[in-house]
């Protein structure tokens, strides 16, 4: 279990309060987060711009209803790699450029293929399977 793993972990659904954003921030300053809003707005930005674009909000005479990490950031939670830091010597940065570049491209474990016969209906190749005449 990554750091991200982690910081999820008791966060249910992904909201987050005021005081757990500066440490989003340190894990991944990038990760987008969902601000939704009293009067139904809603909007997706970085943690790091978080801060300001709520502030904003407010000053307009809205307020936040909540906070939280998207369902996509979520899902990527379990293969999250930290930034490098650009202050470490350039062999190090080198080598564990070539570790983060491994990881990326290393293919994900291949899901068993779909057997229409393990159901009852007809597979569209989607994802989706429906029980309706595929002549309609």
């Amino acid at each position: 279990m990554n750091a991200f793993q982690k910081f999820l972990e008791n966060k249910p659904f992904g909201f987050i309060k005021d005081t757990d954003l500066p440490e989003l921030i340190k894990l991944n300053r990038l990760c987008q987060v969902l601000v939704r809003l009293t009067r139904g707005g809603r909007f997706t930005c970085a943690a790091q711009d978080a801060a300001g674009l709520i502030a904003m909000v407010e000053q307009c005479g809205d307020f936040v209803r909540d906070v939280s990490v998207t369902s996509g950031e979520i899902e990527h939670a379990a293969v999250w790699q930290p930034e490098i830091p650009p202050s470490l010597p350039r062999h190090a940065r080198e080598r564990l450029q070539s570790a983060v570049t491994k990881l990326r491209e290393s293919k994900p474990p291949r899901r068993p293929d779909f057997d229409e016969s393990d159901c009852s209906g007809v597979f569209d190749g989607f994802g989706v399977t429906s029980d309706a005449d595929p002549g309609l």
